[in-house]
């Protein structure tokens, strides 16, 4: 049923969750005791299982959560490079079996078309049934070879003249959403107004949609001060599924140089119009937000924020700072006032530490290692900047080497008893070399920290010369 909703019961899942414009809906009544809570708890895994049913036929597959874990791995926009093997099971096509080199973020139909040139654009890949491990694979237009769980080495059998894969009569839940802004601000309200327990719910539900394509619109054509757009004092979740979008447009789509370009472009124009100061913003907002959910015991939604928005936040901030071969050189960004070095400095310092929370011992999470290299290296550039800057003085290094009371300590989830107050250990720069430079396990994780600490040690001397 997921995969294959008619058109009018979409409609009437819609109007029963979220309500229409003369009667209010299950997300929608508030949750003013444990009943109501209940039934809104129910309503989000209802969707949620429609929504993951019928993810891979939506026409708009692009979702944040699939740009976040793609970018993470440092991919450009068609994902990994993979070697699939393609085969008709008829002899309707010559040179029917084929090897083909491609991307994981690329859509089937277009390898389709690419490996057997006779199939025409439009319609006719829909009549083509594609079996993988002896399992069907339903699709749109553009679904994915990742979204199909088609892997490096895959062999997908080809069958022509079935049925068409999505029968036009059949109605996509989520791309219904995604055009319609008064769902997702229904979502958002329940994010920032109701009981902590629905809160990850509802944040995984944003996760499994489309973006919405307004607020792709307002990214796309924004021309003003990114603050307006990227900052939003009252929500930091709004801010952070922003960021997300932005994600998506500071990296280029494609390997060609037109895309390269583009990318690039974005990101001149993001930084010139005050975007590198409303991600700042929302870096600030974001740890003084875990701070308080940290206070009030909040746990999952503590976990939520730290594991979720962190990583997307240095993400950004690395895109905007940092040469990187995958999308070309950074943009150039006048860091000579000492101020905002170190306040963006300070920031990033502070949310490295806070994502090192596993126990020691344990695997930390792929996404954790690449966000606290992206926030050395981001702290690296901006040493490197910094040390050009005729203002900047060795003094401004001795931040790095400051002592920290228990109290801030505390703040950072470090116990008091794991280094002696007053001690030098209880500074950024000793937390950096004893928790991540010495027991850390991941080997960039280790190197990235050297690295940062090698740029010190260049700038001490040069200061010293």
């Amino acid at each position: 049923l997921g995969r294959y909703m008619d058109a009018s019961f979409k409609d009437v899942i819609l109007e029963q969750v979220f309500g229409s414009r003369t009667a209010k809906g299950m997300l929608t009544r508030g949750q003013s005791d444990e009943r109501s809570i209940l039934a809104t708890r129910r309503s989000l895994e209802l969707l949620l299982t429609f929504l993951r049913g019928q993810l891979r036929i939506c026409d708009n597959t692009f979702s944040c959560r699939q740009f976040m874990l793609s970018r993470s791995h440092g991919h450009l926009g068609k994902g990994k490079s993979i070697t699939i093997l393609l085969s008709f099971k008829d002899e309707s096509y010559k040179n029917n079996a084929k090897t083909i080199k491609t991307h994981s973020r690329v859509a089937l139909d277009d390898v389709l078309r690419q490996a057997y040139p006779q199939i025409a654009q439009g319609s006719d890949t829909n009549k083509i049934t594609v079996l993988h491990n002896n399992s069907r694979l339903v699709r749109g237009p553009h679904t994915t070879l990742e979204e199909l769980n088609v892997t490096h080495q895959s062999e997908l059998k080809l069958e022509s003249g079935g049925v068409a894969a999505v029968e036009p009569s059949f109605g996509s839940l989520g791309d219904t959403i995604a055009k319609e802004p008064r769902y997702y601000n229904v979502l958002f309200s329940l994010m920032d107004q109701g009981d902590s327990s629905l809160q990850v719910l509802v944040w995984e539900v944003l996760m499994c949609l489309p973006t919405s394509l307004e607020e792709v619109r307002r990214v796309q054509g924004h021309a003003g001060p990114w603050t307006e757009v990227v900052s939003n004092q009252s929500s930091i979740w709004r801010s952070l599924y922003v960021m997300q979008i932005l994600d998506s447009f500071l990296l280029p789509h494609d390997t060609d140089q037109g895309s390269i370009q583009d990318a690039a472009a974005f990101r001149r124009s993001f930084v010139q119009q005050g975007g590198l100061q409303a991600v700042v913003g929302v870096m600030s907002m974001a740890a003084q937000n875990l701070g308080e959910l940290m206070a009030r015991g909040s746990k999952h939604l503590h976990a939520l924020l730290r594991d979720t928005g962190f990583p997307i936040v240095l993400r950004v901030l690395k895109l905007c700072l940092v040469e990187d071969a995958g999308s070309g050189p950074a943009v150039g960004v006048d860091l000579k006032d000492s101020t905002q070095v170190w306040i963006i400095v300070g920031h990033v310092t502070k949310l490295i530490i806070l994502l090192d929370h596993a126990e020691r011992g344990a695997t930390p999470a792929e996404s954790t290692v690449v966000a606290i290299v992206d926030g050395l290296s981001v702290i690296r550039s901006l040493l490197r900047s910094a040390s050009g800057g005729s203002s900047l003085d060795s003094s401004s290094l001795e931040r790095f080497f400051a002592t920290k009371n228990q109290g801030e300590l505390a703040s950072l989830g470090i116990d008091q008893t794991f280094f002696q107050e007053g001690s030098k250990m209880a500074s950024d720069t000793g937390i950096l070399v004893n928790k991540l430079l010495l027991n850390f396990p991941d080997e960039a994780v280790r190197q990235a920290v050297a690295d940062v600490l090698t740029e010190m040690a260049g700038m001490s001397a040069g200061w010293a010369g």
